[in-house]
């Protein structure tokens, strides 16, 4: 069974973004084995492995951005996708506006379709 000393420390250090290895490494040089600090890991990690005999396991705790650093914001690319779609957009107008649109077959037969004249009034009777 994994010390819960030994998990609570791997979580602190995992929080304030070490790696797995400085962990691993600095757990060691403390004296703990390395099959002990394995285990401290994968129970921090995600594995569930009970800290002592009898007691439930517990879920590990989510991985939390490190102190100082912030999740990536997500809007550069909303406004990069938006930018991209309005040049787009303008480019396609701006395309069919230089260009004959009779020289499109698609556009062509679209164009070329008669419209149909307009209905008569039914006389009621």
């Amino acid at each position: 069974m994994v010390a819960k000393e030994l998990v609570d420390y791997a979580s602190q250090n995992f929080n304030r973004g070490y790696s797995v290895e400085e962990v691993k490494a600095a757990m060691m040089a403390s004296g703990w084995d390395e099959s002990e600090a394995a285990e401290a890991i994968d129970a921090v990690k995600g594995i569930r492995v009970p800290t002592k005999p009898g007691m439930a396991v517990q879920q590990a705790a989510k991985p939390v951005v490190p102190a100082g650093q912030k999740k990536p914001s997500k809007l550069p690319w909303i406004l990069l996708i938006l930018v991209f779609l309005v040049v787009a957009a303008g480019a396609a107008a701006i395309y069919l506006k230089l260009v004959d649109v009779s020289s499109i077959p698609v556009l062509k037969d679209i164009i070329s379709t008669p419209t149909p004249p307009p209905l008569q009034e039914v006389a009621t009777v």
